[in-house]
Parts: structure tokens; C-alpha cells; sequence
């Protein structure tokens, strides 16, 4: 097994972000997981292990909360990649 590292740009407005990765291309539920990134100084996230060899979709999204409310962009263009043997 291996990780998968996802780098994103830092932005003072959303300090939080949400990574989604999944073996389907439309991110059906049975087969994603949606990892929180909290921080202002986190601008970088390894998943789990996952499959080497397997072909992988991600994607992110910003959050944040205020007045017990949680307001989230919209997420970003899907990315693929086939995880290899480090």
C-alpha cells in the first residue's frame, strides 16, 4: 500500500478544507472518503494507505464556520491519478 500527499494553495478566507478521494470517477459514496483539513498552516494532507496500482480521483473544497453555520465552496475540477510502488 501507499499514500497519496495533496498539495493546495493557502487562502486567509477558508482555513479549512475538505479532500475527497475515491475509485470512481463519480465520487459514489460506497467507494469515497472525505478527509477535514483544519489549520491555517496545513496546506498539504497524505491519505490513508491506499492501493498501489489503482487509479484514484480527488478533489477539494474549502469550509468554514461561523455563527454555527458551516458554508462550503464549490469543489474543485477532479483530478486522476494511478498510485505506484514507492
Amino acid at each position: 500500500s501507499t499514500r497519496l500527499l495533496t498539495l493546495f494553495p493557502y487562502t486567509t478566507l477558508f482555513r479549512s478544507y475538505e479532500v475527497a478521494y475515491s475509485t470512481n470517477s463519480k465520487f459514489a459514496k460506497a467507494k469515497t472518503t472525505v478527509l477535514k483539513v483544519k489549520g491555517a498552516n496545513k496546506a498539504k494532507r497524505a491519505t490513508p494507505k491506499l492501493k498501489a496500482g489503482k487509479k484514484y480521483f480527488v478533489r477539494i473544497r474549502t469550509y468554514k464556520t461561523a455563527g454555527g453555520k458551516t458554508y462550503y465552496s464549490g469543489w474543485s475540477s477532479k483530478k486522476s491519478v494511478r498510485l505506484k510502488i514507492s
